[in-house]
């Protein structure tokens, strides 16, 4: 089975495998085109009875540049993300930084374009 055939059948499941703590600044790794790399998320919110959760990547640098946006982000709920509440609130990088991701029995999380997260850490809980 393909990542994104694993993508496709988590996100059906009626529960997430796990939850990451809403609004947290998280250290992870991305496994994406081969390699790994160092990123910051802030998991977002999840949809009620499906495993699909908006995850903001990049999140650090998107923090430090409008901290009361990400705020705002962060009380968003999943429906007003998934019905573009960002881009008429606020185009540019926070739109493209939000992803669509589910979480995977082996403790990572997966998004829609094969990109897997792993090794969360809490950076950051005082948003």
């Amino acid at each position: 089975m393909n990542e994104n055939s694993m993508y496709e059948s988590s996100i059906k499941l009626k529960e997430p495998f796990f939850k990451l703590k809403h609004g947290v600044i998280y250290k992870c790794q991305i496994w994406t085109e081969g390699t790994y790399e160092d990123m910051h998320i802030i998991p977002l919110a999840f949809e009620n009875g499906r495993n699909r959760q908006f995850v903001m990547i990049d999140a650090k640098r998107l923090y430090k540049e409008d901290p009361q946006f990400v705020k705002e982000i962060i009380n968003m709920d999943f429906n007003y993300i998934w019905n573009d509440g960002l881009e008429r609130e606020k185009p540019s990088d926070f739109t493209a930084l939000t992803i669509l991701c589910t979480t995977q029995r082996d403790g990572t999380m997966l998004d829609y374009s094969d990109s897997q997260f792993i090794g969360f850490e809490v950076i950051n809980e005082n948003l």
